[in-house]
């Protein structure tokens, strides 16, 4: 499923080919390579934000086993950082699923 650009609205490959390469709703031109580009720019920043998200709960986790004299506000406040970060690298693996 791909968006149009000009009118937002939902449109599939063969919505776009039935309609000689417009949008079925706006009947706009839409090209093909540009959806493209976007999509591997986005793939990109996904996997981006994944490898910094991997190295930032390794980072929590080492800090926590190197930190004898952390109190216990400290360490609950890693906890919560390193439960958070791990709720967002679970669901940014959740919507990567289907590229």
């Amino acid at each position: 499923m791909l968006i149009c650009w000009c009118c937002k609205k939902n449109f599939t490959l063969k919505d776009r080919r039935k309609n000689d390469g417009h949008c079925p709703h706006c009947q706009i031109e839409l090209d093909l390579e540009t959806y493209l580009e976007r999509f591997i720019e986005r793939v990109e920043l996904v996997k981006d934000a994944e490898a910094y998200l991997d190295s930032f709960i390794t980072d929590i986790e080492q800090s926590m086993h190197n930190c004898p004299e952390c109190d216990d506000t400290e360490e609950l406040d890693k906890i919560v950082e390193l439960d958070e970060a791990k709720v967002s690298l679970t669901k940014l693996r959740e919507y990567t699923k289907n590229f």
